[in-house]
């Protein structure tokens, strides 16, 4: 029996190979998305951080706080301006320090 997360994934790769070559290389980033994350939650459901777009945020913007860019920074958090499930893009242009406060905040909005 096939799971639903490997059923999910050869979805999106006979969606990718039965597509138009410039189809996916739009400035129109939903397509992407799409394929990028609809099947790869995590268990808790959540969609997955790009960890190099996390480490050329921090390189660009370091911690309000302590001046670094590795580590945590403590009181901030790394918070995605158009949220991820909302078709916000996971690179360093759409993140922002946020404090912790303010983030758990947004959240509930979101």
């Amino acid at each position: 029996m096939i799971s639903r997360k490997r059923l999910a994934d050869l979805l999106c790769i006979a969606l990718v190979l039965a597509a138009p070559t410039d189809a996916f290389t739009r400035t129109d980033h939903r397509h992407t998305h799409f394929l990028r994350f609809a099947s790869h939650r995590t268990a808790r459901g959540r969609l997955p951080r790009d960890r190099m777009a996390r480490d050329a945020f921090k390189a660009a913007w370091p911690c309000p706080v302590s001046g670094r860019s590795r580590g945590r920074c403590p009181g901030y958090v790394i918070d995605h301006v158009q949220a991820l499930k909302r078709g916000g893009r996971d690179d360093a242009s759409n993140m922002q320090w946020q404090t912790i406060e303010a983030a758990r905040a947004k959240d509930s909005v979101e």
